[in-house]
């Protein structure tokens, strides 16, 4: 039996279902423009990012004033320095009155005048022979002319020192191992007293000498040559020698002359000589060895020992340490314009030197030298240059 009422439930079921569909539809419908507003953001700021754009133009302009760091005038400032003058050396000249090539005083003064111009940093210029007045004064006039701030001169220039120094009142000149004899206010003496170590070997010669005679060979007669001869002899009387013999060959390089005289001292007893020469040295020793006598030798400045076992000692003048001495007075502007002495105290500047085989006398050299240093030896002053 079919109810009456299933007809209208089937047709509201119906109804329903449209309903529903319709329902569900109409909310798609609805919710499907939602998106819009979020697509639109976008479009409304767009025009910020166009006006970013524009100003891009802005970081091209600041790109094109780059080259403005490029006109800055501090990096033209370096050719300056290309033209600034160079600094001008300082000039040491020094006028030697014999070769720098004679084994001997000279060639000692001249390797130590560079030594210490090259510590300092300062150019040297040397001439050398110049032995005669005319030569010297021209040498150091020259030396002066040519710019030197310091001019050298050895131990025979100190008339012709005098004279040129008052030519040139604003360089300095100094005398080398002989004093100054005027005042000239440019003017200095540094003076190895070179008879002071020749007492010493006096005193050594009459413990030495068996015949009670010593001789004496000079170059030429200078201060130094009167100094040399004058404290041998002291120290040798003072000492109990007896007789004395001496001459001057002329040239302190003069062999031949130098053996001339040192034989004819020999033949006349002398038993222990002084040669105050420098390449005449050889020439005694040959004298000696011709004589076939003992015959004790002693030399000056620079070390004699190896010419031959006849060569007792040395009296070593360290030239170059002298000159340090001067180079240094004038660097510091403390030249003394005066005489100034060296005599044994510092033995770094002079002292004596023993040969090998002559030891035995140390103790002598020792206590004598010692003596002169305390002021217990009354040296004449033709000894110490002073006189």
């Amino acid at each position: 039996m079919r109810h009456p009422h299933r007809g209208w439930l089937q047709l509201l079921a119906v109804v329903l279902a449209f309903g529903l569909i319709a329902a569900a539809c109409g909310d798609d419908e609805d919710e499907a423009p939602a998106p819009a507003p979020a697509a639109e953001a976008p479009a409304e700021e767009a025009p910020a990012e166009e006006e970013m754009a524009e100003e891009a133009p802005a970081e091209e302009e600041m790109a094109e004033e780059a080259p403005a760091e490029e006109e800055m005038p501090a990096e033209e400032e370096a050719p300056a320095e290309e033209e600034m003058a160079p600094e001008e050396p300082i000039i040491i000249g020094y006028v030697l009155s014999g070769p720098t090539n004679d084994g001997g005083f000279y060639e000692d003064q001249a390797k130590g005048i560079n030594n210490v111009g090259a510590e300092f940093g300062y150019e040297v210029r040397i001439v050398e022979n110049a032995w005669d007045p005319a030569d010297q004064v021209a040498g150091l006039r020259n030396l002066a002319n040519e710019g030197a701030s310091l001019v050298l001169g050895d131990g025979v220039m100190s008339d012709s020192s005098a004279t040129v120094a008052k030519e040139f009142p604003d360089i300095e000149f100094v005398i080398i191992t002989a004093p100054r004899f005027e005042a000239v206010d440019n003017l200095s003496a540094y003076v190895v007293s070179q008879g002071v170590p020749s007492y010493v070997m006096g005193v050594v010669s009459a413990e030495f000498s068996k015949s009670g005679s010593a001789g004496y060979v000079g170059g030429f007669e200078i201060p130094p040559t009167a100094e040399t001869r004058a404290g041998f002899f002291q120290g040798f009387t003072d000492s109990g020698g007896t007789a004395t013999a001496d001459s001057n060959v002329g040239d302190f390089n003069d062999a031949v002359g130098a053996k001339n005289d040192a034989a004819a001292q020999i033949a006349n007893g002398a038993d222990v000589i002084y040669g105050f020469v420098d390449a005449g040295f050889p020439g005694i020793v040959q004298a000696v060895e011709e004589s076939g006598k003992t015959v004790g030798l002693w030399g000056a400045t620079v070390s004699h020992c190896p010419d031959g076992p006849q060569v007792i000692g040395n009296a070593i003048a360290n030239s170059e340490q002298v000159l340090r001495f001067v180079v240094t007075a004038f660097t510091d502007g403390t030249l003394a314009h005066d005489n100034v002495f060296f005599g044994m105290e510092d033995p770094t500047i002079q002292h004596v030197e023993l040969c090998p085989g002559y030891e035995q006398y140390q103790d002598i050299v020792d206590e004598v030298t010692a003596a002169i240093i305390a002021g217990e030896v009354d040296l004449d002053p033709a000894v110490t240059g002073t006189g």
